[in-house]
C-alpha cells in the first residue's frame, strides 16, 4: 500500500484496519516514510520491519535477504534500478520462482548488488530487459564472475553460465516475453499501465497471488506485443489495475475484445 511521507491516507488507514495485519513492512527510509507512521503502526500493536538502505539498490538487497529466508536461495532476478517497467514485469517470474529481485544500473551492478551475489550461492539468474537498460558488460559479469573489491566480505562471485536475458524491443514486448516464460498456462491476465509505475507496482503482488502475468499497456491502446500475446495465450479472463486516467475506457474495451477471441 502507498503512503505520503508523513501521513496515511484515509483509504490506507481503512484497509489496514480491515486487514488487521500483525506485521507491517515499510519500504524506504525516514525521508520516504516518516517515523510518525512507523510509530502509529506500533501503537496499534503491530510489529514493524523497515527496509532502509543507503539507496534503492541497497534497499532492494535488504528486501531480497528477507525473501531468501523462506525462498529460493539459488535463483535471482536482475532488473534495472533506473527505469521501473522491466522490474514490474519480472515480478510475476520472481513469485513463480520464489526468488528475490536485485537492481542494477545499466553499466554497473552496484556495490550492494555485487555484495549480495558474492555472499549468496546463486546458480540461476534472469535479466529483465534488453541492453538498453542492462548492458552486455553487466551480463558478462554475471556469467563470468567478478571481484567486489569490498574488504572483509565474501568478495568473489564466480558467475553462473545459467544466466539468461528476457528482453524485447520495448517494455511491452519484454512484458509479453516474461509472461510467456513465467506463467504460460495462466488463464488470467493482469493488465496495467506501462507509463505510470504506481498501478503496476501494486498489481505485482495480486498477479503473483493469482499465478498470472503482469501485462503492460498504454493508456490509450494495447501495444501489439501485448495484443499478440493475449491472442495466442490461454488467457480468457482479465483484471485491469488502474483508473480511467491511466487505462482509458477504449483500452479496457480493447482488452475485453482480445479475450473474447
Amino acid at each position: 500500500m502507498f503512503t505520503d511521507t508523513d501521513s496515511l491516507s484515509s483509504e490506507t488507514i481503512d484497509e489496514i484496519s480491515r486487514l488487521n495485519p500483525s506485521m507491517v513492512y515499510i519500504n524506504g527510509g525516514e525521508h520516504s516514510v516518516s517515523m510518525d507512521i512507523e510509530q502509529l503502526m506500533k501503537k496499534q500493536g503491530k510489529a514493524v520491519h523497515r527496509f532502509s538502505g543507503v539507496d534503492r539498490y541497497d534497499t532492494a538487497r535488504l528486501i531480497a535477504e528477507k525473501i531468501r529466508e523462506g525462498g529460493n536461495k539459488k535463483v535471482v532476478e536482475i532488473a534495472s534500478g533506473e527505469t521501473s517497467p522491466d522490474a514490474l514485469s519480472i515480478s510475476s517470474l520472481a513469485v513463480k520462482e520464489n526468488a528475490p529481485i536485485l537492481l542494477s544500473k545499466k553499466d554497473d551492478l552496484t556495490i550492494s548488488t555485487k555484495a549480495a551475489l558474492a555472499a549468496w550461492d546463486v546458480e540461476k539468474i534472469t535479466i529483465a530487459g534488453q541492453t538498453a537498460t542492462i548492458s552486455s558488460s553487466v551480463e558478462s559479469a554475471l556469467v563470468n564472475g567478478f571481484n567486489t573489491g569490498i574488504a572483509n566480505t565474501d568478495n568473489i562471485f564466480s558467475g553462473t553460465k545459467n544466466t539468461r536475458r528476457i528482453g524485447g524491443a520495448d517494455r511491452y514486448e519484454t512484458s509479453a516475453l516474461i509472461a510467456k516464460h513465467a506463467v504460460p498456462e495462466s488463464k488470467l491476465g493482469v493488465y496495467t499501465s506501462g507509463e505510470i509505475f504506481a498501478d503496476a507496482l501494486v498489481a505485482g503482488p495480486y498477479a503473483g497471488l493469482k499465478n498470472a502475468p503482469v501485462l503492460l499497456v498504454n493508456k490509450d491502446s494495447v501495444p501489439n506485443a501485448i495484443a499478440n500475446y493475449t491472442k495466442i495465450s490461454k488467457i480468457d479472463r482479465a483484471v485491469v489495475i488502474g483508473g480511467v486516467s491511466t487505462v482509458y475506457d477504449i483500452t479496457f474495451d480493447n482488452i475485453k475484445s482480445l479475450i473474447k477471441r
